[in-house]
């Protein structure tokens, strides 16, 4: 069984899907493009959060306002602020101060 890493945001409560492999970050209601497999996602605008995940610094990035189940930490987020995806140990690691986030691990459907 696959295992997706959530992360928690201290300031808001909020648990945001950490997904290295989509581009950009997403914060719930829907966008009008289209995903890398071709779905059409509604678009609705942009917000600008802070979040805390417990690594001395809190991080401040736009989001793209959209409807997913689940807020999304995208490649481009992980890439501005420098955090590395430790998949077998489920957390994040700040590049630069190696500090750590542990993860909210949950189960996921597989493409076996």
């Amino acid at each position: 069984m696959h295992v997706r890493l959530f992360i928690y945001d201290k300031l808001s409560g909020i648990i945001f899907f950490v997904d290295s492999g989509e581009a950009v970050s997403w914060f719930l209601k829907r966008l009008a493009s289209t995903s890398e497999n071709g779905s059409q996602i509604r678009t609705l605008g942009l917000k600008q959060l802070e979040l805390d995940f417990g690594l001395r610094s809190r991080f401040s990035f736009r989001f793209i306002i959209a409807e997913n189940s689940h807020p999304i930490i995208g490649e481009d987020f992980l890439e501005c602020f420098g955090l590395i995806v430790d998949v077998k140990n489920r957390r994040l690691i700040h590049n630069l101060t190696t500090l750590v986030s542990d993860g909210i691990s949950c189960p996921g459907p597989t493409l076996d």
